[in-house]
């Protein structure tokens, strides 16, 4: 195994721990030294404005997440009006580092993969807790007790 790689920015030979880890990568390290990596990024920011970056991001994680392009997310958004599919409101939830509200939720069976809608933070902890995607008996089994202690 190498010990050391050329980073194709610099053009320096360094140690490869100084090449951040890859995941799901056929390359298991960056092609670019972490030095390198963060000026280039940071460059990126200001040329292109957080904004940019932040959508870009937001693209990525829609289509390696659920496999939806960002228009397919904004029609699941108009198609529900905004709302969530449970509690019919719209996202109150804030996200912590932006403190912005966060947008609906991508809800996804993890088994089969297949996008069943976009819920509030609220709905989504509330049925990722109840592990809807193994059956819904736990789901049934939580309203006959709630009906049942009223």
């Amino acid at each position: 195994m190498l010990s050391t790689a050329k980073c194709l920015a610099c053009n320096r030979e360094l140690s490869i721990e100084k090449f951040s880890k890859r995941k799901n990568r056929p390359i298991e390290r960056n092609s670019r030294c972490s030095s390198c990596n963060y000026h280039i990024n940071k460059s990126n920011i200001i040329k292109k404005g957080k904004d940019f970056v932040k959508l870009y991001h937001r693209k990525q994680n829609l289509k390696k997440q659920y496999g939806l392009t960002i228009e397919q997310y904004d029609k699941l958004f108009i198609k529900f009006n905004n709302k969530c599919c449970i509690c019919k409101k719209e996202e109150t939830a804030i996200h912590p580092r932006t403190k912005m509200v966060q947008p609906l939720s991508v809800d996804h069976n993890h088994i089969t993969k297949k996008v069943r809608g976009l819920l509030c933070n609220k709905c989504n902890h509330g049925i990722g807790s109840l592990k809807v995607d193994e059956g819904i008996e736990l789901l049934e089994s939580a309203i006959v007790y709630i009906k049942g202690n009223q």
